[in-house]
């Protein structure tokens, strides 16, 4: 749900600060107060692209708080954006055209923004039926309206594994079975990666080693100098150490300095063998260089040959090549493979299918008589609604249906597509009938309804507010009305006005109280001059 939406320098409001609450929030106002540019600044969190007209000459913020249901985190880890139960969504919005957006201070793209976004929020106007126009929201309402989603959920396993397998087998077909020719200098080339023996090698230890050797001569000398030094009898430093040693132990004071002293000697002496040892070792291994001159050249080679910077590189080309060579000799037994496991995939995916379709058919002659039994309360006394299946050949996520919204508003006129012959007011009370029957089942968060209670008065307004009243219990719901029975349903009222100062109009927002919330009713009921009847009729509606 939004906790808060804040906005600055957007169209008619310079700046505003709105606490939104769980349940039933109403927001009224008089036409071009402002109402609309709320809606449509937070249409900007949930992606809406920008006109630059709505923009003042100060750069605009737009900034929502959404308390995110931890079911979402894995959008979240997904785009590597921090989780945090208080979510912001932030929008910066320039005159320039340049945008920036942003979920928890983490800058995102515009469609990251949209696919969070719209995982929070659905909003729904009179004039718009995008919502019942797209077949896959048909097939939410259907699938919500359900008391289980087990064979949606098994359907949808089993789709997912026959993707797979069309792609694995689709990847076999495009590497195909290579030519002689060419599994022969695939093998050429595999071999002599083979032959290298390049596993456990280390370019830069060799070229170490090489380096050594072909200074071996300065480093024996080097190391007949350190040996005189430290060995001589007369001036060497072990010498001259047990010397300084046996003069200090003779005096009590010194007898802590004496031991640190024969200790520099010991270590001088192990410093010493081991000088020894790379002297005697090195001298005798004549051969080791040229060895190391023809390993180093075999493996230059074979990275200037094959255009690779290291020798992880190349072990990662023999694997490669090896496993291009594996698949071509087995070629044609993996297609075959595939292509069985794709026909029992696809046979499972046909009975899964058809239980989808079944359940479906028994829902829809249930969501069917829900939905004209509601729309008949909301003065649509003759609506006929069907819901039709149409069986494919192509499948996807849904299964491999049609799904068609059918629907008449008048006696004896034939059913028709829904989204060619409904008109706004019909659209509206099917979409709160829709919403009123499906509220526990969304993963939607919040409902925003912007005036689509709109022609509609007296009783049935009354009982839309009613309907409204119940999916609040289940959702946030946010609506935007003229209506004074549907407005007085509400557990929070927000009120918008336009302010004109210093020859300047903006849009202000207030939370109402009890008292201006009463007077707000009443004068939704007569109009600016409010009498005491209104005043009356407003309580009377506030405490039904």
């Amino acid at each position: 749900m939004i906790k808060k939406l804040y906005i600055k320098n957007y169209a008619l409001i310079k700046e505003a600060n709105i606490d939104f609450s769980s349940g039933f929030n109403v927001i009224s106002g008089e036409t071009g107060s402002g109402k609309s540019i709320i809606l449509d600044a937070l249409s900007q969190l949930l992606g809406k692209r920008t006109h630059r007209f709505v923009v003042n000459k100060e750069k605009c913020i737009i900034e929502g708080t959404f308390k995110v249901n931890e079911k979402f985190v894995y959008l979240f880890k997904k785009h590597d954006i921090d989780f945090h139960e208080d979510t912001i969504i932030r929008k910066e919005i320039n005159s320039s055209g340049k945008n920036r957006n942003f979920i928890n201070d983490t800058p995102v793209l515009l469609n990251t923004l949209a696919q969070f976004a719209n995982k929070q929020i659905e909003i729904f106007t009179q004039d718009n039926s995008d919502f019942i126009k797209n077949e896959k929201n048909r097939f939410k309402i259907i699938d919500n309206f359900s008391n289980s989603s087990k064979s949606l959920i098994e359907y949808q396993t089993e789709f997912f594994n026959y993707q797979n397998i069309k792609k694995e087998l689709e990847i076999i077909k495009n590497n195909g079975r290579l030519t002689e020719i060419e599994l022969d200098f695939l093998k050429y080339q595999h071999n002599e990666l083979e032959n290298a023996n390049l596993e456990n090698e280390d370019k830069e230890s060799i070229e170490n080693k090489i380096s050594f050797l072909e200074n071996i001569d300065n480093i024996n000398l080097l190391l007949n100098e350190c040996k005189a030094i430290i060995e001589d009898e007369e001036t060497g430093l072990i010498t001259q150490l047990n010397k300084l040693y046996n003069k200090l132990i003779k005096v009590n004071n010194f007898n802590e300095l004496g031991k640190r002293v024969n200790s520099l000697s010991i270590e001088l002496d192990d410093i010493n063998h081991e000088l020894r040892a790379i002297y005697s070792h090195e001298e005798h291994d004549t051969n080791k260089l040229s060895i190391l001159y023809k390993r180093i050249d075999i493996i230059n080679n074979l990275l200037q040959k094959h255009n690779l910077n290291s020798i992880n590189e190349l072990l990662e080309l023999k694997r490669k090549l090896y496993s291009k060579i594996e698949l071509s000799k087995s070629f044609e037994e993996l297609v075959v493979k595939k292509k069985k496991e794709k026909e029992i995939s696809k046979g499972k995916l046909i009975k899964l299918a058809d239980n989808l379709f079944n359940e479906r058919i028994h829902i829809s002659k249930k969501l069917k008589q829900n939905i004209e039994k509601l729309l008949q309360k909301l003065g649509i006394q003759y609506s006929k609604f069907s819901i039709i299946q149409k069986t494919k050949e192509e499948f996807n996520k849904y299964g491999n249906t049609n799904l068609d919204f059918y629907f008449s508003a008048n006696k004896g006129k034939k059913e028709q597509d829904l989204t060619k012959i409904a008109s706004g007011g019909e659209l509206s009370r099917l979409m709160i009938v829709i919403k009123y029957i499906t509220s526990k089942k969304s993963q939607i968060d919040t409902l925003i309804f912007d005036e689509i209670d709109s022609g509609v008065s007296g009783e049935i307004a009354s009982l839309m507010g009613n309907m409204m009243k119940k999916i609040s219990k289940e959702k946030q719901l946010i609506v935007i009305s003229h209506i004074p029975q549907i407005a007085s349903q509400g557990d929070h009222h927000l009120k918008v006005n336009k302010i004109i100062s210093h020859n300047n109009t903006f849009s202000q927002i207030n939370k109402l109280n009890d008292k201006e919330r009463i007077n707000e009713i009443a004068k939704l009921l007569s109009g600016k001059n409010i009498t005491s009847a209104a005043i009356k009729n407003a309580v009377e509606l506030l405490n039904q």
